[in-house]
């Protein structure tokens, strides 16, 4: 199942928190007292099965960074795509631009296998920084790809958020609560 968390959100968690610091080989942190939101695959075990992590960036666009992406050591092979369906389903949702995203090139094979096409800003070692702009089309591949349904997509975003869509103005602040 996707879940939409933030920080203080995973810490009541543990089982899920905890392997996915395994996982990342990294311990959650605030980033920089931004409370980041965590797009994860939660097995039927309660385990980490992959993570996305996202940041709103400042600015006169609603651009979000994805600043983390990690599959766990053993993944389904359908976790990629259901995280990318609900990476979309945060695009719709909060009226993105387009998402901003530090890529090696297994993920932007992923993104490429899914339909989305990153465009290549930046060269840094073996990490470029791409932009993203999924569409209603890499949505549905990335459900089909996925095995779930825009529905079953719609309805964790929905728990997640209560009320996102109805609103005729959903912010890019919807979110984080530091932000105006």
């Amino acid at each position: 199942m996707l879940r939409y968390l933030s920080t203080e959100q995973l810490h009541r968690s543990p089982y899920l928190r905890d392997s996915m610091e395994q996982d990342t080989g990294a311990p959650l942190d605030p980033r920089g007292g931004d409370d980041p939101l965590y797009l994860l695959w939660q097995r039927g075990d309660g385990r980490h099965g992959g993570s996305m992590r996202f940041l709103p960036l400042s600015g006169c666009l609603p651009v979000w960074q994805c600043s983390r992406f990690c599959l766990s050591p053993d993944p389904d092979p359908l976790v990629a795509a259901a995280l990318f369906l609900g990476a979309a389903e945060i695009f719709d949702r909060f009226r993105l631009h387009h998402f901003r995203c530090c890529c090696d090139a297994r993920f932007t094979r992923l993104c490429i296998g899914i339909g989305a096409r990153p465009h290549l800003q930046t060269c840094k070692g073996a990490t470029d920084t791409a932009s993203l702009v999924p569409n209603a089309t890499v949505k549905a591949r990335a459900a089909r790809l996925a095995r779930l349904t825009l529905g079953q997509s719609a309805m964790w975003f929905e728990r997640a958020f209560p009320g996102c869509s109805d609103r005729k103005e959903t912010q890019i602040h919807m979110f984080t609560k530091q932000r105006p």
